[in-house]
């Protein structure tokens, strides 16, 4: 009987463990500086929970796909660190990123009332993480923000809002360099 418990608790726990090592915990974070950008980014401001981040980019992809415009990557800006305190007052932009070949579409999209975004090429301090499902976004967001936090203190950098560039495959986190 003790035996079976053991085995039990063995069996879960190395499914556990095989579990967050697919969804990058183990992962060691690498923060370099790099240049980001350009992009044109199909914007909507948001004020509250970050949790509601994917429903919002979903929508404006949708509608985007009925102007005929698939983007293959989406973002979050994330202006401030959220709590349980202050989650109704926490400031966020969500969209997508066109894609260079929709580039041109850009002022019959603002004509039609979309806002739209023109990130420059931009010095950052910038991590990449593997992107397997939602909960890489809650793990991958546990160790790379500390860590740019870290690396901004160290370079004497000013924090600055970070932005989640999501993608089929991977995150790409990024902050504005700024001293």
């Amino acid at each position: 009987m003790k035996k079976t418990i053991l085995f039990s608790i063995a069996g879960i726990a190395i499914i556990l463990l095989t579990f967050a090592a697919y969804l990058g915990y183990f992962s060691s974070i690498k923060i370099t500086e790099k240049q980001i950008g350009p992009y044109f980014m199909v914007i909507e401001d948001h004020a509250g929970d970050y949790a509601e981040a994917p429903t919002r980019i979903s929508k404006i992809d949708s509608v985007l796909k009925l102007e005929g415009i698939k983007a293959e990557k989406s973002f979050g800006i994330y202006r401030n660190k959220q709590t349980n305190d202050n989650k109704q007052k926490t400031k966020a932009q969500f969209g997508v990123i066109l894609e260079p070949k929709d580039n041109d579409k850009v002022p019959e999209l603002q004509k039609k009332g979309f806002i739209i975004f023109e990130m420059g090429l931009t010095n950052a301090v910038g991590a990449e993480f593997p992107y397997r499902n939602k909960y890489s976004l809650h793990i991958g967001g546990m160790k790379i923000y500390p860590a740019f936090e870290k690396y901004c203190k160290e370079k004497n950098y000013k924090r600055e809002p970070i932005i989640e560039i999501y993608s089929k495959e991977k995150i790409l986190y990024a902050m504005e360099i700024k001293k």
